[in-house]
């Protein structure tokens, strides 16, 4: 019976010794993960938008007041921080300005760095496409001008290659305008004038020239579009700076429950 009486009394201390081992898990497991966590509260107050009153804590002690915060009045959210890799999101910002996808190279994501810098290259490709076409053609149709209307190309500026494709010849063009404006009516004549041999002939040159300025009007346009990507990329680069750093980032989302309550809820992304 005594031997019975120490093993049992053995048992209850070690039983007594676990226990107390395992609560003092619990403190430093608690304790843990009090930090770096961020504990938001919103308390709803019925037919309101300003029903939703936040209250932070950045703190060790946050999880032990939202233990004891009366669950049916108060909302918790828990957000871990990210360990923060000391990338500036300004830096990433300037460097997708100066080229397309170097920001987001700096923030160490790869994949995204090349979308943007193919996208760059692919812009100014057609830049200097549409720009080579487009003097092509231009020459094309001076050239087709000089041997079927007999202008003179030396010297000649762009106005004069827009009334030549209007009207038939340069008696035609003064006639007109001596009509409409009188005496002070611009004229040409001397090398300046010209005569198509044919209507069709007219509206080829039409044709050339309508083709060279539509190149010469997308090479302005491909410029808007490097011009965007290189914002878009700024932009982008530096979000994904900030997510890699683990600095804030806020939202806002608005719920009404079934009770009639308004619940503003306020979130920060670590």
């Amino acid at each position: 019976m005594q031997d019975a009486g120490c093993r049992m009394q053995d048992a209850g201390c070690r039983m007594q010794d676990e226990e107390r081992k395992e609560n003092e898990n619990n403190k430093a497991d608690r304790a843990v993960k009090g930090r770096g966590t961020a504990w938001f509260f919103l308390a709803p107050f019925p037919f309101s938008l300003l029903s939703a009153l936040l209250i932070g804590f950045w703190a060790n002690t946050g999880p032990a007041i939202a233990q004891n915060a009366p669950t049916d009045e108060v909302a918790q959210v828990a957000i871990v921080s990210k360990p923060s890799s000391g990338k500036s999101k300004w830096k990433a910002a300037g460097l997708s300005l100066l080229i397309p996808g170097l920001g987001q190279a700096y923030a160490g994501s790869g994949t995204r760095a090349r979308v943007f810098l193919i996208g760059e290259g692919m812009a100014w490709a057609s830049f200097a496409t549409f720009r080579v076409y487009g003097s092509w053609r231009a020459t094309d149709y001076r050239v087709f001008a000089a041997e079927h209307a007999g202008v003179t190309l030396n010297g000649q500026p762009d106005v004069f290659f827009r009334d030549i494709g209007a009207f038939s010849g340069s008696d035609a063009y003064n006639f007109v305008q001596q009509l409409s404006q009188g005496a002070g009516a611009r004229t040409y004549t001397g090398l300046n004038t010209w005569a198509w041999d044919t209507d069709a002939s007219r509206k080829g040159y039409l044709t050339l020239r309508r083709s060279s300025r539509r190149a010469q009007a997308r090479s302005v346009y491909v410029v808007g579009f490097a011009l965007m990507n290189r914002l878009i990329s700024a932009i982008d680069a530096s979000k994904v700076a900030g997510r890699a750093s683990g600095e804030p980032s806020s939202s806002f989302n608005l719920y009404l429950p079934p009770d009639g309550s308004v619940w503003l809820m306020a979130g920060m992304t670590f």
